[in-house]
């Protein structure tokens, strides 16, 4: 007797599910039309089912928060025995225990972390969960976890981006190697790059602090800029709009830029290799490049530091 009672549970929560084969459906749907306490049984289980959906996941969460969180809420006590809603009860925890072994896999399993990687050459537009965007530079990885964007919208980054933030309740935060930089909405830019990184704060307002110490930070507005060299956080500066996202456009934008970081954006720009025979420390290059092209570019960046190149079989660009 159990066991068909298990077999006719097993088989509701199937349908409600939606698992039912061809052929359990047919045995379903005559069950409960020559079985009046069977139909009222289904009847009943499926109002638990649909109640079951204004349970929380809490995904911004641990894992193990979500689970006793979740444990808390689904605890159904036992009638007297004398109730007649008893049949419900024991029917709704069976459903209940149903609807926990399903959100077991989805609570417990590994976070599914999104990573977007740029190749040489590559500007890449994305829109995130809250319908901010983000516009990668060439060789850029970004990466977060949707599970959790709702409260806490968190992105690691490698490289170079620009960020238009929706403005939310929740602070917008990225990380990259040696700084944080948060805002609530705003657009910035941030390049994470060679020994150092550089933030840009186009529009709104942006903190940015290191790693090592939330209380060394600095607030920028509209038009200043920032640079973080290890641990040591500058001086604010004033950028210019077009120095600070010329890229986005396609475009390229050197100030003062040491020469082997012009020439390693110059390779991430076009998809060329570039090798340095030559020591460029202390040379610096300043130039702006609308629409460039790679030959152009590289003449021009060559000449003003007094230097040669040429290109090999296979396209690389040798530098003496």
């Amino acid at each position: 007797m159990e066991s068909a009672e298990f077999e006719w549970e097993s088989l509701i929560a199937k349908k409600l599910s939606g698992k039912l084969s061809t052929e359990e459906d047919l045995l379903f749907e005559r069950k409960i039309k020559d079985d009046p306490l069977a139909f009222r049984q289904f009847k009943e289980m499926e109002t638990v089912w649909k109640s079951a959906n204004s349970l929380q996941i809490n995904r911004g969460r641990s894992r193990e928060e979500r689970w006793h969180n979740l444990q808390a809420k689904v605890s159904v006590a036992s009638p007297p025995k004398s109730s007649s809603h008893a049949i419900v009860f024991r029917y709704a925890a069976a459903l209940i225990g149903i609807v926990l072994l399903a959100c077991v896999w989805f609570l417990l399993k590994p976070t599914s972390i999104v990573e977007i990687t740029t190749v040489q050459g590559e500007i890449r537009k994305i829109l995130l969960p809250d319908n901010s965007s983000v516009t990668l530079n060439a060789e850029t990885t970004i990466s977060y976890d949707p599970s959790s964007w709702e409260n806490e919208r968190k992105i690691e980054l490698k490289g170079e981006a620009f960020f238009n933030v929706t403005k939310a309740t929740s602070p917008f935060r990225v990380n990259v190697g040696n700084a944080i930089v948060k805002v609530l909405g705003t657009s910035f830019n941030v390049r994470a790059r060679d020994h150092g990184t550089n933030v840009s704060c186009v529009h709104g307002r942006v903190n940015v602090s290191d790693k090592q110490s939330a209380n060394n930070s600095v607030v920028l507005t509209k038009g200043l800029g920032v640079s973080v060299r290890g641990d040591k956080l500058s001086d604010v500066y004033v950028i210019q709009k077009e120095e600070a996202i010329s890229w986005v456009r396609g475009d390229l934008y050197f100030n003062d830029l040491p020469l082997n970081e012009v020439f390693n954006e110059l390779e991430r720009h076009f998809g060329k290799e570039i090798r340095i025979q030559k020591n460029l420390d202390g040379k610096t290059f300043t130039g702006k490049f609308r629409a460039p092209r790679f030959s152009t570019s590289l003449q021009t960046v060559c000449l003003s530091a007094g230097l040669t190149f040429t290109v090999t079989a296979d396209s690389t660009v040798i530098v003496r």
